[in-house]
């Protein structure tokens, strides 16, 4: 039955009750039947024990009423008269009895019109005629005569009618036991029927159902899907679609594991290691079946492996993740840097990893650092001798230039200052970026930082002519003199180089609860939105001509925002296209 299983289950009780009710239907019918023969068997005896009373007080009376008038005392009339009362009882009963047929009331009127005669040839105690005896006896014995033949045939009819009722009442008895009967044994078949009907759309398929879920949690396939569009259907559906989603996710996961260009393995609380992808035979030169059993001291180098189990062995105590850079040990001795990825699963009891080759990356490193090295020894050094050589032609100690020679002294000695800049911002991000960079934090005048913030910029001001106006109040601050003085610097810097001569820019200094805040805002360009919130990222430009056209590195604002932070402030910006940058930095107190 393609049906709901709560129309199942109404059903099962539906069905049993109205044949329950149809069955009380039934009875309570028959049982009416029963009551309506029993009804008229009382009926007919009520008219025959009338009748036969009738008759009794009518021979009684017609008796002493023969007596009297063949000469009785008056004893004799006085009982009589006393008879005739009964007949008139008798009368008046025969009139008020009901349900008759019209048959029987028609013999009822015949009796009643007998019983007149009788009472009015009845004798007067009062004046007894007995001249005519013959008379009076001929006529009180026809009326009694044609009284008694239609009571008799009443009285057989009501007899006829008892005999009748009586037949019928055995057969409705009979027919209402062996109705009770037929309904008790028919309601615990239909409820056998009707069990063995649900045993089977229910009982059956949740089995089906329930050996799904166990093979579901072995992982062997499932047994055909069951029949139907009930709940259990349903069940048994979306036990298919788990196990189908289940086999896809299993196959992704040894397609990952297949083809993932890390290794990926998993190892127990002993660090033994029990799967590893294929990934290990390219990039350590190890099938999976050697390492699977193997011990973590097989793959990491020796002077890795303390560091490495301490990390991995304190996962299921500490941190549920961990993240080391190791020296993974290949199959052929050689060594290769790995980034390795580590996750403790308490529910399966393993700890799960990934090692990232990042030979790559360290190669870069190193070679960054190669870099670092040549300019900070091999470039700085000259550039300052070149500053210092330029700045004495420049002040006529090495002898006096002419027009053309200044000009070009002028010229390179700003380019080196330029390149002498890239050098300290390349150099000081990289001490930022490794946390080498020291913050010294003294209780220092605001008024010296601003002063010596303005002397620093001043030329470059006033090459432009901008006025640099401050609100800026004498108190104390408590900050690295040099860093913030770099920091302050290198804004007003920008803001100079990006706004038009003539202009204004503002260095405002504002003393907050616990903070204090600094503002340097100009009437420039602006910044698009899109661009700010990637202003501090290294090496960002507004524009990709600024480096030519207005110089720098775009490290600038990136070792700013690492200098703020590293005095446990921040810096934002808030700017609009045309009409200026703000740049505030929040200090703590």
């Amino acid at each position: 039955m393609n049906l709901r299983l709560p129309v199942k289950a109404y059903s099962l009780v539906a069905v049993p009750l109205v044949f329950e009710l149809a069955f009380v239907f039934v009875l309570v019918f028959f049982q009416g039947q029963l009551e309506e023969s029993y009804s008229k068997e009382i009926q007919a005896r009520r008219v025959a024990n009338v009748i036969n009373q009738g008759l009794a007080d009518c021979l009684k009376a017609g008796t002493y009423g023969v007596l009297a008038q063949m000469g009785g005392g008056k004893l004799l009339i006085s009982e009589g008269q006393s008879k005739l009362k009964d007949l008139y009882r008798v009368k008046k009963a025969l009139m008020e009895l009901n349900g008759l047929s019209d048959l029987d009331r028609r013999s009822i009127q015949t009796i009643t019109s007998s019983l007149d005669a009788i009472m009015k040839n009845f004798p007067d105690p009062t004046n007894v005629d007995r001249s005519d005896k013959a008379n009076y006896v001929m006529s009180l014995h026809v009326a009694v005569q044609d009284l008694l033949d239609e009571a008799n045939l009443l009285l057989d009819r009501q007899g006829r009618i008892q005999e009748i009722e009586q037949t019928e009442q055995r057969r409705l008895r009979s027919f209402i036991n062996n109705a009770v009967l037929f309904g008790v044994v028919f309601n615990v078949l239909l409820a056998v029927f009707l069990a063995g009907i649900f045993n089977k759309s229910i009982i059956q398929r949740l089995e089906v159902v329930l050996a799904n879920a166990g093979r579901l949690v072995e992982g062997k396939p499932l047994l055909p899907r069951v029949s139907g569009s009930d709940e259990v259907s349903d069940l048994d559906r979306v036990f298919h679609q788990m196990a189908e989603a289940i086999e896809q996710a299993t196959e992704r996961e040894k397609a990952l594991l297949k083809n993932s260009s890390d290794v990926i393995f998993s190892m127990d609380t002993l660090l033994e290691i029990k799967v590893v992808s294929e990934a290990c035979r390219r990039l350590w030169l190890y099938e999976p079946a050697e390492l699977v059993g193997a011990e973590l001291d097989r793959i990491i180098a020796p002077e890795a492996l303390d560091r490495a189990r301490n990390h991995l062995l304190n996962l299921s105590k500490e941190d549920a993740t961990c993240q080391l850079e190791v020296a993974v040990l290949k199959k052929d001795g050689s060594q290769m840097d790995a980034s390795l990825s580590a996750y403790f699963s308490s529910k399966e009891n393993q700890i799960f990893c990934v090692a990232h080759d990042i030979s790559d990356r360290k190669e870069l490193e190193r070679q960054k650092e190669d870099f670092l090295s040549m300019v900070s020894h091999d470039l700085r050094s000259p550039i300052t001798s070149l500053l210092l050589t330029f700045d004495m032609f420049l002040e006529g100690i090495l002898g006096s230039l002419n027009d053309r020679g200044t000009k070009m002294a002028e010229t390179s000695r700003r380019d080196l200052t330029r390149l002498n800049r890239l050098v300290n911002d390349l150099l000081d991000a990289d001490k930022l970026e490794k946390g080498k960079m020291e913050i010294d934090k003294s209780r220092i005048s605001a008024g010296q930082l601003k002063e010596m913030v303005l002397n620093s910029v001043s030329q470059q001001a006033a090459a432009k002519e901008i006025e640099i106006i401050s609100t800026w109040p004498d108190i104390e601050l408590n900050c690295d003199l040099d860093r913030m003085i770099q920091v302050l610097v290198n804004l007003l810097n920008n803001a100079i180089k990006f706004s038009d001569a003539n202009s204004k820019i503002e260095l405002n200094l504002e003393e907050r609860p616990g903070a204090v805040k600094i503002e340097v805002k100009d009437s420039g360009r602006g910044i698009p939105e899109e661009e700010q919130a990637r202003i501090f990222d290294k090496f960002r430009q507004v524009s990709r001509s600024d480096a030519t056209e207005k110089g720098g590195s775009g490290l600038g604002l990136a070792i700013c925002k690492a200098l703020v932070e590293a005095h446990g402030g921040s810096i934002k910006v808030k700017s609009k296209p045309g009409e200026g940058s703000c740049f505030s930095i929040e200090l703590p107190a």
